[in-house]
């Protein structure tokens, strides 16, 4: 969830996504039941920069009413 007092800066290209903040301990737990949902890691252009340990983002295309939905986890460690 996301935490007391985060704000949430929004830009012309932003796309819907879920935010989720997980601490460190529990990141391998979450990335593992993530990959049984089928979801995805998604490389983006933060993934080379340091410290970039900190952000990752997952997907998954989901059938809905019809069409395909991209779903799009941005995970944040703290």
């Amino acid at each position: 969830m996301t935490p007391e007092n985060h704000t949430e800066f929004k830009h012309p290209h932003d796309h819907k996504d879920v935010d989720i903040f997980v601490k460190l301990d529990n990141f391998g737990e979450l990335i593992s039941q993530f990959k049984q949902q089928e979801y995805e890691k998604n490389w983006t252009r933060f993934d080379c920069l340091p410290g970039s340990n900190t952000f990752s983002r997952y997907t998954k295309f989901v059938p809905l009413a019809g069409e395909t939905v991209k779903v799009m986890l941005d995970i944040f460690v703290e």
